[in-house]
């Protein structure tokens, strides 16, 4: 499916601000990840232009290419909040 972000301004900006709501197509919450990572604001006055759209699509296929490259890394990491807390200086919370 090809969206037309002029006329489908609303739901774009809804997958967007929901990326895990299921109710939406996949296809169009990929767009969306596609758009934010492009540096959409999701202001009517901001076209998704070629731009927006190239700087998304290379940031996901980046984002691919490491999780593919240093999966075992990543989900090791993944099970030690507290190591990437502390790296990082980020506080953890007890939920």
């Amino acid at each position: 499916m090809i969206y037309n972000p002029t006329a489908q301004h609303q739901l774009i900006k809804r997958a967007v601000l929901n990326p895990d709501d299921t109710k939406m197509r996949v296809e169009l919450r990929l767009f969306a990840l596609v758009v934010r990572l492009g540096g959409w604001l999701g202001r009517k006055r901001d076209p998704i232009g070629p731009s927006i759209l190239m700087r998304g699509i290379l940031q996901l296929i980046a984002i691919f290419d490491t999780l593919e490259s240093h999966r075992s890394l990543i989900e090791e990491a993944l099970q030690h909040p507290e190591i990437l807390a502390e790296m990082f200086g980020i506080a953890l919370n007890d939920n």
